[in-house]
């Protein structure tokens, strides 16, 4: 951890700022310029393809070498694109001719199964340089593409977040033993990435351009965009992703002293990046805002409304209403806070205990993506509440193991976690003063808890005859439903409840039992206990 302290430092004392260049396209005819347009975690906000199609459009017509690019996060994380799994978004990719990409951590979570089918479907390249059969050693896909503009070639080589494993399903990645089959490289991923980069410059690249799904936060492998930067030699530009950063132009110093230029659109299509390497040898990278470009292309525009027409038929019929917003999200933030109870959680979780006729219900903050803020919610507003097509199991779980799992849902905050849990039919409260005891693989598993004072306490579980709430018993077991994602994917870290997880049954869909209980149990109208937080989850810190 000092080393990785040490490192932030040294690059935080390098960090160069570009002056903000957010600007239109530019009118010079420069035909041996090279222009490559690139995007970050579009996570299906397919509308913004039109846009990124007409641009393409635009800068064909001026220059003679153009290149579209992804770093990842584009088939999952709204609505359509759960829809379809992802299908639909590999169909305007297409339309607008992508020539390379690389995975983000969402493109996971249909299973690889299905990554494979839509990876197959793309017309563009996929580089990946540290995603491994940790079966035979070999990289699943090409580690970086060497294309040649007009007699400059570049190397564009993939890297993908180590966080993929747990922020998207990691049961995806075992064989049926719960081996892991599938890593990223995250014990050696440094040298990785140089091997990757020293390979394509021995085989001629004249420039290396990182598509990144890292960001600018630190992941499990102490990993950011700026210490790849600074901590590697030979590579040019890193166009970035994953934390959903705006960085126009950002300037570090490589190991050797090097300038390497490291920028991020955003998310959602908001930014359209372009980057832009002359003849001399100059690069520049600026961004260039997507309502400010009213350009659409027409073919990409007309298959985005075809695929959008098909989903609305499916998605807009009325559940019900309500007179006040659920909102999920901080003034300060696009996501819902991962570390204090949602009413959102509260009305989720509800939904899944009172559909099972079950004790308990349980569900990862990070499941919730959007808020329901419209006085009708109709299908699809659920749908991008929760937008990754989990099945709600129930399953029976020991007090013992439930207590482990309430521990382990606090053992970061205040910080936050994307397992941090929403709860029904259980409260407790948590002791933040007291350091947290759970031991945690480099892998961001849970493997076990320290002896000592524990941070949860006062754990009781509501007795559904009386209406009470009892302390919890820790050799009872109780009736658990929750996604199949944390109940038996081990999502999240949540290693524990897997075998009883496993043991269970698959009811329905989350959106689906959302649904059944807004219609059925709550007649169709939101009931104001949903307004504020119900006191489920007692967060605080003793003197």
């Amino acid at each position: 951890m000092k080393k990785v302290l040490a490192i932030i430092l040294a690059v935080a004392a390098l960090l160069v700022a570009c002056s903000p260049r957010i600007s239109q396209i530019g009118t010079r005819k420069a035909e041996s310029d090279i222009v490559i347009l690139y995007d970050n975690d579009v996570h299906c906000h397919i509308d913004g393809y039109a846009k990124m199609a007409a641009m393409k459009k635009d800068m064909e017509a001026r220059f003679d070498h153009v290149a579209v690019v992804s770093s990842g996060d584009f088939s999952q994380g709204g609505p359509i694109g759960a829809y379809t799994r992802g299908e639909s978004v590999i169909k305007v990719m297409n339309e607008v001719g992508y020539d390379i990409v690389t995975l983000g951590n969402h493109e996971f979570d249909y299973g690889f199964p299905q990554l494979y089918k839509n990876l197959g479907n793309l017309e563009s390249e996929v580089v990946d340089c540290n995603l491994m059969d940790l079966r035979s050693g070999k990289s699943l896909f090409k580690a970086f593409s060497i294309k040649d503009f007009g007699g400059t070639k570049i190397a564009f080589v993939g890297i993908s977040t180590p966080n993929s494993i747990n922020s998207s399903t990691p049961i995806f990645f075992q064989d049926d033993e719960g081996n892991f089959i599938y890593g990223f490289c995250t014990e050696n991923i440094f040298s990785k990435i140089q091997q990757t980069v020293d390979q394509a410059r021995s085989q001629g690249a004249d420039y290396v351009v990182v598509l990144s799904h890292i960001g600018i936060e630190e992941d499990i492998a102490g990993l950011t965009s700026r210490i790849i930067a600074s901590s590697t030699s030979g590579i040019d530009v890193i166009l970035d992703g994953h934390s959903h950063s705006v960085i126009p132009c950002e300037k570090i110093r490589n190991k050797e002293g090097k300038q390497v230029i490291l920028t991020q659109t955003g998310c959602y299509m908001d930014n359209i990046g372009r980057l832009v390497i002359t003849p001399s040898g100059e690069i520049t990278t600026e961004l260039i805002p997507t309502k400010e470009y009213n350009k659409m292309e027409p073919r990409t525009a007309a298959v985005v409304d075809s695929l959008t027409e098909d989903y609305n038929r499916f998605s807009n019929r009325l559940i019900a209403t309500t007179s006040f917003p659920l909102a999920a999200v901080e003034s300060a933030t696009d996501r819902p806070p991962r570390y204090q109870e949602m009413p959102i959680g509260d009305l989720c979780t509800d939904a899944f205990r009172e559909v099972c006729d079950a004790d308990i219900a349980l569900q990862n903050g990070g499941t919730i993506r959007a808020g329901l803020l419209n006085d009708e919610i109709i299908f699809s507003d659920i749908f991008s509440m929760v937008p990754f097509g989990n099945q709600i199991l129930v399953a029976e779980v020991p007090g013992s193991v439930l207590l482990d799992v309430l521990e382990s849902s606090v053992y970061l905050t205040p910080e936050a976690f994307g397992g941090f849990l929403q709860v029904s039919g259980i409260k407790f409260e948590a002791d933040l003063s007291v350091p947290s005891k759970v031991k945690v693989s480099e892998d961001n598993m849970f493997v076990g808890i320290g002896e000592g004072e524990r941070r949860v306490r006062n754990v009781k579980v509501l007795d559904r005859k009386t209406g009470e709430y009892k302390a919890i018993e820790p050799d009872r077991l109780y009736k658990v439903a929750g996604s199949d994602y944390i109940l038996s994917n081990c999502g999240n870290g949540y290693t524990m409840l897997q075998k009883y997880g496993r043991m269970g049954k698959i009811v329905m869909k989350d959106v689906e039992a959302i649904e059944k209980y807004m219609t059925e149990h709550l007649h169709g109208v939101i009931p104001e206990r949903y307004r504020v937080p119900q006191e489920r989850i007692v967060l605080y810190k003793k003197n």
